[in-house]
């Protein structure tokens, strides 16, 4: 059995949009935010490695050249390890590098207290506000 080698230094491609990923120096220290510089923050500290950003703002597409830009192209030709950004599956873009599984976070959730049933009495009237009510009466 072959046993793989995990490295201690990854280099990440990452589409630079703020709710997204973005880093920001805080007391001397790089603090990554949006959810894909939380995801990343999260690996690098329970798989033990470190990380350098290679910013780009963009996906990636494919020139008329056969070259890409933006994570697929940094990843495709070996200049990081690995990229993050919202990234769509297609034919083209697997044939220039592989994809992890896919996944979703949502930040920004609302709860909210399901209400009761309503009196089916006055049903008839829960199209209307109570001023035509008292405008009819």
């Amino acid at each position: 059995m072959k046993i793989l080698h995990f490295p201690n230094k990854l280099k990440v491609a990452a589409v630079q949009l703020k709710t997204l990923f973005y880093k920001e120096n805080v007391d001397n220290k790089i603090v990554l935010g949006g959810t894909d510089g939380k995801l990343l923050d999260c690996l690098a500290k329970k798989l033990h490695f470190e990380f350098e950003i290679l910013p780009t703002y963009t996906g990636g597409s494919r020139h008329s050249n056969g070259t890409w830009d933006g994570v697929i192209g940094l990843v495709h030709i070996g200049k990081a390890d690995m990229g993050l950004g919202y990234l769509v599956f297609s034919e083209e873009r697997l044939e220039a590098t592989d994809f992890s599984n896919s996944y979703g976070i949502h930040e920004k959730l609302f709860v909210a207290k399901e209400p009761g049933q309503m009196p089916k009495i006055t049903a008839f009237t829960y199209p209307f506000t109570r001023m035509l009510g008292f405008y009819m009466s």
